[in-house]
């Protein structure tokens, strides 16, 4: 069976079809209704949730649920998915998510509260592994580009926003499609398209350096504020 979203059209393996239709027909209704239980440890898709604040903070936490995942062996298997599940793009760049911001990991085993997966439906435990991540891009246009050539695809919605009547809280991104654009506040310093190939350059550097300079301190880097952004609830 072949199924047409944003333009692109897919096949859906016949293991999975009656999965994959349950979750299309959730994002089309927009409704807030159980989830099957098919999705109960999202193996057939990616958490991505964003959240957008102000002087153009943009982030993004991104979860999958590696038990009983035919996709996914463990948690460091999850982490390399992670990693590789969504690029930005920014005007006309697409770039991968660290030369903007570092990844940072955790893993707990609740789902969060505004997930498509309901924990109160399934209480788990479930085996989670999240990657939350953020920059600041005042004033620009962005879209997030999933990975192509994968089988899982990524649900993204906004946390800090109320959903619209009578549309769909969630976005599907089947492999190679691009989210929506987000448009980010202003800040005040102004930041030109033109500078973002200047500014991924100096990231890099950035976290080279710094490396080097915990290696020869003997020093690690200090822990990663997340509280204000994450959802990772643990026991």
């Amino acid at each position: 069976m072949r199924l047409s979203i944003g333009g692109r059209r897919r096949s859906i393996p016949q293991r999975d079809r009656g999965g994959k239709l349950s979750l299309l027909a959730l994002l089309i209704m927009g409704l807030a209704l159980p989830v099957p239980s098919v999705f109960a440890h999202g193996n057939q898709f990616i958490g991505a949730r964003v959240v957008m604040g102000n002087d153009g903070l943009i982030a993004l936490e991104l979860s999958v649920d590696h038990s009983d995942n035919p996709n996914i062996a463990d948690a460091q298997a999850a982490r390399s998915v992670l990693r590789e599940a969504v690029r930005i793009q920014v005007g006309d760049e697409i770039i991968p998510l660290e030369l903007l911001g570092d990844l940072h990991f955790t893993e707990c085993d609740q789902h969060a509260v505004d997930s498509l997966v309901p924990s109160a439906d399934e209480p788990g435990p479930h085996r989670l592994v999240v990657a939350s991540w953020r920059t600041h891009l005042p004033g620009q246009r962005v879209r997030f580009v999933a990975k192509e050539h994968t089988p899982l695809d990524v649900v993204m919605w906004q946390a800090n926003v109320q959903p619209i009547p009578g549309q769909s809280r969630w976005i599907i991104l089947i492999a190679g499609e691009s989210s929506p654009e987000f448009l980010l506040t202003a800040g005040s310093v102004d930041m030109p398209t033109g500078r973002i190939a200047g500014l991924a350059l100096l990231a890099v550097v950035s976290v080279l350096v710094w490396k080097w300079f915990c290696r020869c301190c003997g020093k690690a880097g200090q822990p990663w504020p997340l509280a204000e952004i994450s959802s990772c609830r643990k026991p």
